[in-house]
């Protein structure tokens, strides 16, 4: 059969998946340099990913992709349609801000060569190479600086990653639901750091210091499941907590006990808005 065989799903790739999820029990992405069957390997081989063929993909995560929020380029390069999304184009700074953890890929270097400079093997499974990121922030971070969708779609797309790592980017409707410092001009350094390439050092210094400091914030995540997750942080003083999860109708937010109504952030994820202390979120998600 398949699973004998190691054919369709169940290859060395699915060995490593099944491997991390026993040794890490946390919520991460894992992406891949090549498909082990097709853009819903996720979906097949049990774990969270970032791409998709879906007829009704997330709206949400679509925005976040698309032209009106981050741009990038997810389409099929044949089928061209929203029913596929193949990946973050190999965007270093979306993939960590969506939690991915791992990256999979044949020990061939047309393959080893897609998995951004941020990221080191540690592991191998018979022909598959296990990558982790040294950039990864785990889902629930907290910033303390807001900037509107309007000064994002400003910026060219390397300067909306960057913009990403300092502060949420958030509907202009909701402003007055957030009383935090807001950016609205884009620093000098900005346009020398999108100038340079990944690898080079001072781009990399940069974009390590500031997943250091949002994985540092993050929420200490207690129960997790598909449906519900619960989860603890400690403020010393107010911000706003960045979730990964795409802002669909269903989701009920509550945050210590008092139902909070959720943010637009980043163009189509979630966040919510917590004074300082110590604070309990619970959300739930209901069909």
């Amino acid at each position: 059969d398949t699973m004998a065989t190691k054919g369709f799903y169940f290859d060395e790739a699915f060995e490593a998946a099944t491997q991390l999820q026993t040794k890490d029990m946390g919520f991460y992405r894992i992406e891949k340099s090549k498909p082990s069957v097709s853009f819903n390997d996720a979906l097949g081989q049990s774990y969270f990913g970032v791409k998709s063929y879906n007829s009704f993909n997330s709206s949400a995560y679509l925005r976040f992709l698309g032209p009106e929020g981050f741009n990038v380029n997810y389409e099929h390069k044949i089928a061209g349609s929203t029913s596929y999304i193949t990946g973050l184009d190999q965007r270093a700074v979306l993939e960590a801000l969506l939690s991915v953890k791992y990256y999979l890929s044949p020990d061939r270097e047309r393959f080893t060569s897609m998995v951004p400079a941020n990221y080191q093997n540690v592991d191998q499974v018979g022909d598959w190479l296990v990558f982790a990121n040294n950039n990864y922030i785990p889902m629930g971070c907290v910033y303390h600086r807001i900037a509107t969708e309007k000064f994002a779609r400003s910026l060219p797309d390397r300067e909306r990653d960057l913009l990403a790592l300092e502060a949420a980017i958030i509907d202009e409707k909701a402003l007055a639901a957030v009383d935090l410092d807001q950016l609205t001009a884009r620093p000098p350094l900005w346009q020398e750091l999108a100038a340079l390439t990944d690898v080079d050092q001072r781009y990399a210094d940069n974009f390590k210091q500031h997943a250091e400091q949002l994985a540092a914030s993050a929420m200490k995540l207690g129960e997790f499941q598909q449906n519900r997750f619960t989860g603890t942080v400690h403020l010393p003083r107010p911000g706003l907590l960045f979730l990964s999860i795409p802002m669909e109708k269903g989701w009920r937010f509550f945050v210590n006990d008092q139902r909070v109504e959720p943010i637009r952030t980043h163009f189509g994820f979630i966040g919510l808005p917590l004074g300082k202390g110590e604070v309990e979120i619970r959300g739930e998600y209901f069909t």
